[in-house]
């Protein structure tokens, strides 16, 4: 507890404390038994749930999503969403050459129906995606793909990134999840299954 007061709480969202907090912090200190009790896990889980640890629209842009993109070839749909990003965000022209040319290292298809290509380095100053659903599946690599995470990495240090990486790929990985952005096709459900 002596340490606390010097500790950086920056990137810390809650304080789960055994023992009496008896100053104020600048994060929520929830006190809980030193051995954890059956009905203390409803409480610690509500907290949780109610807390948005991940600022989804600040890595998904709205005007970054595009719910239905007509394209003919991987290239093709990835020209489109070059431009796309170009236009709202102050990215340099060589945007879709970067991406092509990581794509030339290895597949960034996972599973059907999702690809999720990037540049082959950092060309913005904060991580961002870019989503587009295609009108209708394209062959990418080793699969067809029909929802492109366009994911340009920043620059700048994230304390949040791993988390965000993590719920990202748990998500892309669920078939549920992917099926039912297909069917809503919206932003407002991309965003709700990602909090989800």
């Amino acid at each position: 507890m002596i340490e606390l007061k010097n500790y950086d709480l920056q990137g810390i969202d809650f304080v789960f404390t055994t023992v009496p907090i008896p100053w104020e912090l600048p994060k929520p200190i929830i006190e809980i038994g030193l051995f954890l009790h059956e009905r203390e896990i409803p409480k610690i889980l509500n907290v949780l749930k109610n807390q948005r640890t991940i600022p989804w629209e600040k890595y998904f842009l709205e005007n970054g999503f595009c719910d239905s993109l007509r394209a003919q070839s991987k290239e093709d749909a990835l020209r489109k969403i070059c431009m796309l990003a170009r236009e709202q965000e102050n990215i340099g022209e060589d945007l879709f050459s970067s991406v092509m040319e990581r794509e030339s290292y290895g597949p960034t298809d996972f599973g059907d129906l999702i690809a999720i290509p990037h540049p082959n380095r950092g060309m913005t100053k904060h991580t961002s995606v870019y989503v587009s659903i295609l009108e209708k599946p394209i062959p990418w690599e080793h699969h067809n793909v029909q929802i492109v995470f366009l994911t340009l990495i920043g620059t700048e240090e994230d304390k949040k990134l791993p988390n965000f990486y993590e719920v990202f790929l748990d998500f892309v990985l669920d078939k549920e999840d992917i099926e039912c952005l297909l069917e809503a096709r919206s932003y407002k459900k991309l965003i709700e299954l990602l909090e989800r």
